[in-house]
């Protein structure tokens, strides 16, 4: 493709700075090999940094970089890292768990993870926070859809047909999401009548999100279809994106703003939701309408799973 996302690998939800704190979580620490594997890791630590400055250096003059928005969420996640105190770091947690070794083979994993620490991965969080506050924070787009850089409505359209298999355009997408969320609304309003609620259905909605019905899961995943085609190929802003969220959801601030700026760093992603339900629905009401009262749910269910 010829618009490349490895241009802004910063990313506060799936970039390189979350998914290296993970090998605490996946690097087993069972004997010396294991430790050694992991002191390894946080010594190439820095290679991945100095990666991940060149490729950003190299999508800035073109335009291809991140969201400022994104950018602004993902400083504190690099400053946490930076300690006066080794034994501060999350990465010295496994000294913790070289009882299991010799004593000898202890000592020599212990001060090789400080080491570590110390000569590679602070410094190489100290490189990358000054990079980005330095440099490439100012050149960040206001903007937070794939349509406004480089071959973004492009890159959007298989963005969107990877993440639900379906040859649908983002624009059919969108129409299907508002035409959904309207469908809805008119059901959950019906139910709010029926249950003598007073008030608006905004706030029937904020009511009824401490005790959801299926109704509001599905008005979730249909407000999906609508903002992330939205954010991506209809030139919404963020706070467009949140306040549409907000209104049809009834979730809390807090929870929208996360809900959008995940679609804002994974587009296409909250499409494969009610676009798959919407699938299964149609494949589902097509295979009753062929076999009538030979139709089996059990059966159809393995079909499908196949």
């Amino acid at each position: 493709m010829q618009c490349r996302r490895h241009y802004t690998p910063p990313d506060p939800l799936y970039g390189p700075l979350v998914s290296f704190p993970l090998i605490l979580v996946s690097q087993p620490f069972r004997n010396v090999y294991d430790f050694r594997a992991y002191i390894a890791r946080l010594r190439a630590f820095p290679d991945q940094v100095s990666d991940m400055i060149a490729s950003m250096g190299l999508g800035a003059p073109i335009g291809l970089v991140s969201p400022r928005v994104l950018i602004e969420r993902v400083i504190p996640q690099i400053r946490i890292h930076i300690v006066p105190d080794v034994t501060q770091s999350e990465f010295h947690a496994p000294v913790l768990e070289v009882s299991g070794l010799g004593e000898t083979e202890a000592t020599a994993v212990v001060a090789e993870i400080i080491e570590a620490i110390e000569s590679c991965v602070i410094p190489a969080y100290l490189q990358l926070l000054a990079f980005v506050e330095n440099e490439y924070l100012y050149r960040c787009r206001s903007t937070v859809g794939m349509g406004s850089v480089l071959n973004g409505r492009k890159l959007y359209e298989t963005m969107a047909y990877l993440n639900t298999s379906v040859r649908l355009s983002p624009q059919e997408i969108h129409r299907l999401g508002l035409f959904e969320v309207d469908r809805i609304r008119g059901e959950l309003a019906g139910v709010q009548k029926e249950i003598g609620f007073e008030g608006t259905l905004e706030e029937f909605l904020r009511r009824m999100d401490s005790d959801p019905g299926q109704l509001i899961f599905e008005m979730w995943r249909a407000c999906r279809l609508v903002v992330d085609t939205g954010l991506h190929a209809e030139g919404w802003s963020r706070q467009e994106a949140i306040d549409y969220l907000a209104v049809n959801t009834g979730f809390t601030t807090l929870d929208v703003e996360a809900e959008v700026d995940r679609y804002i760093s994974w587009p296409g992603q909250a499409l494969s939701y009610r676009i798959g339900e919407l699938r299964i629905m149609q494949l589902r009401r097509e295979a009753k309408e062929q076999l009538k009262g030979r139709f089996d749910p059990r059966a159809f269910h393995d079909a499908l799973l196949a």
